[in-house]
């Protein structure tokens, strides 16, 4: 069979296969689920039953058992990002719809419906970061815990710098651990002009066509650890309360060094390229 071309869709493994859910090219975005043979090198279109989700691209999904939960999106049928969470049995190719809740209702904590979120799986729990949502124009740097089995949301306060606001990163959890790296956000300009009343309406025009598609790419790099040893805790102390670490071993300076020291490969990106 053939595969269209698609972008914005994600993967995710299950026993010998791949399997592809959603994503969109330019005319429309997909809903059906393909699946790959790494045994047999075919592709085939598994035929699912349930309540199947509305195509998007930009969304986000994970593995967990034999369930691939998928989270956030931009719907084309509903014109929105979605904030609904799916999930499909691998073994019996049946989708549902999760109806998740919160651990506080004091305020807001469900992650804004947005697209180019990371989903992670680790400690068994899944685990969402940044993403964007061109309705309100904005970044985000939130972290989020999702409980597969008690279907509820937690919204994380982590220690540490968090990572700026920014979409499309790439992560990895190792062990204990979970490596961000990369990606982009917008930059904005700030400036001051004294113009006529006549000239303002056309200055916002100019304004929003040059600056919506002008992003900064970040080569940094953050780690997450939900179990830090006693070392990691006390290189942290030694900082946060601002110790004198010329007293300390050359390997624990060299540990400080690398732990602290912010990559510099920062480029912008031209205009034209895509976000």
């Amino acid at each position: 069979m053939t595969i269209r071309n698609e972008y914005g869709h994600t993967a995710v493994v299950y026993g010998d296969k791949v399997y592809i859910w959603g994503g969109r090219n330019d005319r429309a975005s997909c809903s059906t689920l393909f699946c790959f043979d790494t045994v047999w090198h075919c592709w085939t279109a598994p035929k699912t039953t349930g309540n199947i989700p509305p195509g998007r691209d930009g969304h986000t999904a994970c593995m967990w058992k034999n369930y691939m939960f998928i989270f956030g999106g931009y719907e084309e049928d509903s014109d929105a990002y979605a904030r609904s969470v799916y999930s499909l049995d691998l073994d019996k190719m049946h989708w549902s719809y999760i109806h998740t809740t919160v651990i506080v209702q004091l305020q807001e904590i469900y992650p804004l419906g947005e697209e180019a979120t990371q989903h992670l799986y680790i400690a068994k729990k899944m685990y969402i970061f940044g993403g964007y949502n061109s309705v309100i124009e904005q970044h985000f740097n939130d972290m989020y815990e999702f409980n597969p089995e008690t279907h509820v949301w937690k919204k994380l306060n982590c220690l540490g710098k968090n990572p700026c606001e920014r979409r499309r990163q790439a992560c990895v959890a190792v062990g204990d651990r979970i490596f961000f790296f990369w990606r982009n956000q917008f930059y904005q300009l700030f400036f001051v002009l004294i113009i006529s009343p006549q000239q303002s309406s056309k200055l916002v025009n100019i304004q929003s066509e040059d600056m919506d598609d002008k992003l900064i790419d970040h080569s940094d790099m953050y780690v997450l650890d939900f179990q830090p040893s006693l070392k990691t805790l006390c290189i942290i102390a030694v900082r946060m309360f601002k110790q004198d670490e010329t007293v300390l071993p050359h390997n624990l300076k060299l540990d400080i060094m690398n732990m602290y020291t912010p990559n510099k490969i920062t480029i912008n990106r031209p205009n034209n390229s895509a976000g």
